[in-house]
């Protein structure tokens, strides 16, 4: 049984340089060079943008309101709204002047889901600043904007 084993063997310059190396070896001094200076170059934008980037956000506060519902005082009411069913687009409506009745929003255009009603809460700009959906089994509000 033969064994036969070839080695590779490099002849290098003094100045540092490979003989054989063939133009466009990814080993080469050059292409060693151009991948240091692209890798800087790749870090030093993504320093940049993670400074200069805003920051991630989908949707704006709800004007001091937790953005998955709060608290409303008196009888019928818990954490996160109506603590009933909310059947009609009407009662929909009610439960949101409640809910955002001392904050200075209008409610919107309400429209009806299988499972819950989505309203848009507008400024007094008439600009939409959030939708919120009112759950039709539980009365939850909640944002979804």
């Amino acid at each position: 049984m033969n064994i036969v084993t070839t080695t590779r063997v490099q002849v290098v310059h003094v100045q540092g340089t490979s003989k054989n190396h063939e133009e466009g070896d990814l080993r080469s001094p050059a292409s060693i060079g151009k991948m240091k200076r692209l890798l800087v170059l790749a870090l030093l934008v993504i320093v940049i943008c993670s400074f200069t980037a805003p920051p991630l956000s989908f949707g704006q506060p709800m004007h001091g309101r937790s953005p998955h519902g709060s608290y409303c005082s008196g009888r019928g009411w818990g954490w996160y709204g109506e603590k009933k069913a909310v059947k009609t687009a009407d009662k929909a409506k009610k439960v949101l002047e409640e809910y955002f009745k001392s904050e200075d929003v209008t409610i919107g255009d309400i429209n009806e889901r299988r499972f819950f009603f989505m309203a848009e809460i507008k400024d007094k700009e008439n600009k939409v600043i959030d939708k919120v959906i009112v759950d039709k089994r539980t009365g939850r509000i909640r944002s979804i904007y």
